[in-house]
């Protein structure tokens, strides 16, 4: 993080950015799903927390008990793309826009961090979701 009044992003928030939907609330196996989609490999635990931090703090994610959302700044972030413009497309450009990027601060207080084990939860709930769903087009 840049100062106490800036957030200075990265690439990797970009993905994760991303990876977390605009319109309803995804739980945190959701999210794996979507940055395995969008990237083929997967952040490290500290890598997604450390972009989760700075992508609240500059107001374009929330977090909750419910999972975590785009704000309304966050999805304006989204509004100068066309409307059928693919979401990988969209991430690589905003990869290369937010690498070092210092944004204003929107909530400095921020804070995130998961609980011991929920990463891998996370990962292994959607390896067994994936598994399934590829068991039925092998039938």
């Amino acid at each position: 993080m840049g100062s106490v009044d800036e957030v200075v992003l990265s690439n990797t928030d970009a993905w994760v950015f991303m990876a977390i939907g605009p319109v309803w609330r995804d739980r945190l196996a959701d999210v794996v799903f979507s940055l395995d989609y969008l990237n083929r490999t997967m952040p490290s635990e500290a890598e997604f927390e450390a972009s989760v931090r700075r992508l609240g703090a500059a107001g374009f994610i929330t977090v909750s008990s419910n999972g975590f959302q785009q704000t309304r700044a966050g999805r304006a972030v989204l509004k100068r793309f066309r409307p059928l413009e693919g979401v990988i497309a969209i991430m690589l450009e905003l990869m290369k826009e937010w690498d070092e990027l210092a944004v204003a601060a929107a909530d400095g207080g921020f804070e995130f961090q998961l609980k011991p084990g929920e990463w891998q939860r996370a990962q292994e709930e959607y390896e067994s979701r994936l598994t399934k769903r590829m068991a039925k087009f092998r039938k």
